[in-house]
């Protein structure tokens, strides 16, 4: 295809589509745009006319307040006067007003008067038996006045008929009571009255009821959404010239009852059409002249020139004239062009110059470049070769005409010259070889050719005869070839090869990463102490082989260690493959180039997880055996300990014993030496007083070492214990009262049992003891005439047993020790005591699986407080029925 009509479709095609674009742009959005004003005018229209509907209920609504709120209807309910019906109930009450009817009735809901007038055939008509129906059962709201000032006003449907309704009171005319009655007026929304609003609102009205199930389809779908939301204005296209506005209107009952429509002609929607056919019409016009105009335009100031331009650069082609040039004028981009191309036909003219120039300065090349470069013919002799080859010793006339084997070490000969014709016509080939120098292509052993060893790497091309026709299979003229020497790199890669054995052969773990910590190289003693593969490991951090909760404070520290001085090393717990726990020695450090960047890390691991198993195997031995000398330590401590207690209770004991026990042998001793020496002249009843004082002193004795041995059995887990069941409220009553009239005669003891107690699981002896000692001690270190308090209570589970005082108190000092055998306070003065009492209590509560308290102060009192199961547990009561 030409550029002549290349050109024509492109421009055609643009307009084209340009025309088709705003075509549908207009259709999408100006269209719509005025749809849309079109749709809010329709709901404006709607909203206006409900309004104008609104308002004329209320105007009917006053009119209804006119006629009800007057004397002459309030006494015309009263009276049934029948000039009232006749001087108001007129024709030209109906017609003045546009009623079709009125209705009167009594507080009775009785009609009084009523009448319906036809407005179209303006005559009297008989009251509707269905619009009874209709006002006065179906809408109860119509008759529901409960003030005067009530009123209702509103839509009714009536047999599918729309009736427009008022409602008031009967009241006279100061707006006063009692209301007598309720008095309607209506008006029947017939064409004519539909008519009549759709001339005062200018537009065009239709009014269907919501239950008539004969209206039309376009009121049915409004219906469907007007009852969804009723207060939306449904908007809907009626024919092509006209919009519907659809609104729901309520009855006098908030029910929906009618449907108003409201029709707009759709001038702007039309209008717009048209406009937008006469624009797409002319604007069709301006492209076609456009286009025309265009085509023209780029034919003569475009498209001829371009052609001329062709013509020339072929005509330069076909002449390979370098030195020829182009002539365009113009001032623009195609003379820009052709001075491009001026300028290329210009440098490729000296290009041509300096390709003749290059071939002296690529001999002097040859003769400076440090590789060997040589040419061969077909028997490998040497026709060319640059003076590299001094290096080994040799003069390039020295070697001209000489096989290129004299170079070569005699075993690598076969790598480099082949007898087979067809390796011989390879494109290229490269190959290493060893190199002899002048003085050791001289020797014939080849032993010797090994001390002064030279490596070089080469690269040939075969070189063609250019003169071979095209379309014949080109004839090979001989070789050129490249060699570099590579003695230096070999020696190189030795000490790489041997380094790498090492790197390779160590059981230490190395890793090599880069300066983001990712991994680049390991070593096989990597892998086995991982258990990862090389492959499992490059290209990935460290991160993964430590802990997931320590692994990036593991790497912070490792990287502050390194940026701060160069080396980081520590031990470092990592996980296997297998999910073994190690612990490894680390040493990281930086890793530089030749320049002396830092480029990486390299880092070597030590597997010390045995040798750290060891060190912990010994700590922990270490540990034990310092727990075991703590342990020790401690025993001999506590056996010290209670050596030293054994001593204060036997000092204690001494002292008790000759505190206590000097007392009533003194007076054993003092009433028998008076019976020795007086007996003779007592009569019997001085002599049973003395003897009673004895008795006394030794029942004294008896209960004190008592004490002693029961403290001594209950240490040694011997003190006997029997329970059963007794009724504990009557112990403690027992006990006060026994206590009332011996020892406590001087006081007020006091009692209180509360909840069941009769089946309390104790051993009573031992209950017995614990209430009376300490009511004892209660009494003993308390002052006559004060009281003493004994409560016994159940309180769940359990039982509570308190015995208060308001004595002399325990010092807090004391109250820890208390409990200790042979302890007394440091205030009991020279009250009497052993200091066996409270242990003895508390050996017998701990056997009861119950706890004693106490709180006291000084000259105030003292409250013991114990608590025991009301039923002990089933194993204690067994091993106590069996001791």
């Amino acid at each position: 295809m030409s550029l002549h009509r290349k050109t024509f479709l492109i421009v055609s095609l643009t307009l084209t589509a340009l025309l088709v674009i705003l075509y549908f742009s207009a259709q999408t959005i100006i269209i719509q745009n005025f749809e849309e004003v079109e749709r809010q005018i329709t709901r404006r229209n709607v909203q206006r006319v409900a309004k104008t509907l609104q308002e004329e209920v209320e105007n009917l609504n006053r009119l209804a307040y006119d006629w009800a709120a007057w004397d002459d209807t309030y006494q015309f309910v009263h009276d049934h006067n029948p000039e009232y019906v006749a001087s108001n109930l007129v024709d030209q009450t109906f017609t003045g007003s546009r009623l079709n009817f009125l209705l009167i009735l009594d507080e009775n809901l009785s009609l009084v008067a009523g009448k319906a007038y036809d407005l179209i055939d303006s005559t009297e008509i008989p009251l509707d038996e269905s619009l009874l129906q209709t006002l006065l059962v179906r809408n109860p709201v119509l008759l529901d006045h409960s003030n005067p000032q009530s009123s209702v006003a509103g839509f009714v449907s009536n047999n599918n008929t729309p009736l427009m309704v008022a409602s008031r009171p009967i009241i006279t005319s100061e707006d006063e009571g009692p209301i007598r009655g309720t008095l309607m007026l209506g008006r029947v929304l017939t064409e004519p009255v539909i008519d009549r609003f759709s001339a005062e609102t200018l537009t065009t009205l239709s009014i269907y009821p919501v239950d008539d199930v004969l209206i039309p389809d376009d009121f049915r779908q409004a219906k469907q959404a007007l009852l969804n939301d009723r207060t939306a204005i449904f908007v809907h296209p009626l024919y092509g010239v006209a919009l519907g506005g659809y609104i729901l209107l309520e009855d006098i009952q908030g029910n929906p009852s009618l449907i108003l429509r409201v029709d707009s002609l759709r001038t702007i929607y039309q209008q717009t059409r048209q406009a937008i056919r006469y624009f797409l019409w002319s604007l069709a016009v301006v492209i076609v002249t456009f286009l025309i105009a265009i085509y023209v335009i780029l034919e003569k100031f475009v498209l001829s020139r371009l052609l001329n331009l062709t013509q020339q650069v072929t005509q330069i082609g076909t002449r390979q004239d370098l030195s020829a040039r182009i002539h365009m004028s113009g001032g623009d981009e195609l003379q820009a062009l052709a001075d491009s191309i001026n300028r290329m036909l210009a440098d490729l003219e000296s290009a041509d110059h300096a390709l003749r120039s290059s071939e002296e300065k690529y001999k002097t090349l040859m003769e400076t470049l440090p590789d060997i470069v040589y040419r061969v013919d077909c028997d490998h002799r040497i026709t060319f070769i640059n003076r590299a080859v001094e290096q080994l010793g040799f003069s390039p006339a020295q070697l001209i005409g000489q096989p290129i084997t004299t170079l070569i070490h005699p075993q690598d000969a076969s790598k480099l010259v082949t007898d087979s014709p067809a390796q011989s016509e390879e494109a290229s080939r490269h190959v290493e070889i060893r190199l002899l120098t002048e003085e050791a292509s001289r020797e014939t052993h080849v032993d010797a050719l090994e001390s002064n060893q030279k490596y070089g790497e080469v690269i040939t091309r075969p070189l063609y005869d250019p003169n071979i026709s095209p379309g014949n299979k080109p004839q090979p003229i001989g070789t050129i070839g490249i060699i570099r020497d590579i003695t230096e790199r070999k020696r190189i890669e030795e000490r790489l090869r041997l380094r790498n054995f090492v790197y390779e052969s160590i059981n230490e773990a190395v890793i090599i990463s880069d300066l983001n910590g990712v991994t680049v190289d390991l070593n096989p003693a990597t892998e086995r102490l991982y258990g990862w593969s090389r492959a499992e490991m490059l290209n990935r951090t460290c991160e993964f082989l430590n802990p997931p909760d320590q692994a990036a404070d593991i790497t912070r520290r490792i990287f502050e260690g390194l940026n701060r001085e160069g080396v980081w090393e520590g031990e470092l717990p990592v996980i296997t493959k297998s999910g073994q726990h190690r612990i490894t020695y680390s040493v990281i450090s930086r890793l530089y180039d030749n320049n002396g960047n830092w480029i990486g890390n390299i880092g070597l691991n030590r597997d010390v997880t045995e040798q750290k198993q060891a060190q912990e195997a010994l700590k922990s031995f270490a540990a034990e055996l310092e727990k075991k000398v703590a342990e020790r330590t401690r025993e001999l401590n506590e056996a010290l300990k209670k050596e030293k207690e054994l001593s204060q209770l036997k000092t204690r004991f001494v002292s008790l014993a000759s505190h206590e026990f000097r007392t009533p042998l003194t007076a054993i001793s003092a009433a028998n030496d008076v019976l020795e020496e007086y007996a003779d002249q007592m009569d019997a009843a001085k002599k049973t007083k003395y003897f009673n004082r004895i008795r006394k002193s030794v029942n004294y004795i008896t209960r004190l070492l008592e004490q002693v041995l029961l403290v001594g059995r209950a240490e040694a887990g011997k003190l006997e214990f029997k329970p059963k069941r007794i009724d504990l409220a009557e112990l403690g009553e027992s006990l006060v009262h026994e206590f009332q009239l011996t020892q406590g005669k001087n006081h007020h003891l006091h009692y209180e049992a509360t909840g069941e107690l009769s089946q309390a699981y104790v051993d009573e002896n031992l209950m017995h003891h614990i209430i009376a000692n300490l009511l004892s001690n209660a009494i003993k270190y308390s002052e006559s005439g004060t009281s003493i308090y004994l409560t016994l209570a159940r309180e769940g589970e359990d039982v509570r047993l308190s015995v208060t005082d308001e004595g002399i108190g325990i010092p807090e000092a004391d109250q820890e020790k208390l409990f200790e055998s042979f302890y007394r306070g440091e205030n009991v003065g020279t009250i009497s005591g052993t200091g066996l009492g409270l242990t003895i209590i508390q050996q017998g509560v701990e056997l009861h699986q119950g706890t004693i308290t106490l709180t006291s102060k000084e000259h105030e009192g003292t409250t013991f407080t114990i608590r025991f199961p009301y039923q002990p547990t089933e194993n204690h009561a067994t091993n106590g029925d069996n001791r």
